[in-house]
């Protein structure tokens, strides 16, 4: 399985046809594009964890970079991707609702992440 959050669109076209194909001779095996969808909500364990997280005052400390959910460092990218929006240097609210959105967005991405791992071990066993 290939994964890849592009389809054989436009220029993406030649490049995911390039990578797949590279893939395929590293790893000396034929794949089938999958394309990388998120899922809708992040699981209720990492939901459970923003709590604790804003409930705690972690959230709004200087060190919310570090934050670390099942051993991933998680806070200093999303604290990156937070500061790429202009609104957070100018407004300490938008700062905190566009953090928290980020948040979100990385417990979607862990939940998919976690699901397609599942799906493709028990493809491989098979």
């Amino acid at each position: 399985m290939f994964l890849s959050t592009r389809g054989y669109h436009y220029t993406y076209n030649y490049l995911v046809k390039s990578s797949k194909k590279n893939c395929e001779s590293l790893l000396k095996k034929k794949t089938h594009l999958k394309i990388f969808k998120l899922q809708v909500l992040p699981s209720i364990k990492f939901l459970l964890f923003l709590t604790y997280i804003i409930f705690s005052g972690k959230f709004f400390m200087k060190n919310r970079g570090e934050i670390k959910f099942e051993k991933i460092e998680i806070g200093r990218f999303i604290l990156a991707t937070t500061y790429s929006e202009y609104e957070c240097y100018t407004n300490k609210f938008k700062f905190y609702l566009i953090f928290i959105k980020r948040f979100l967005l990385a417990g979607r991405i862990l939940k998919t992440c976690s699901y397609y791992y599942t799906n493709y071990n028990t493809m491989l066993e098979n």
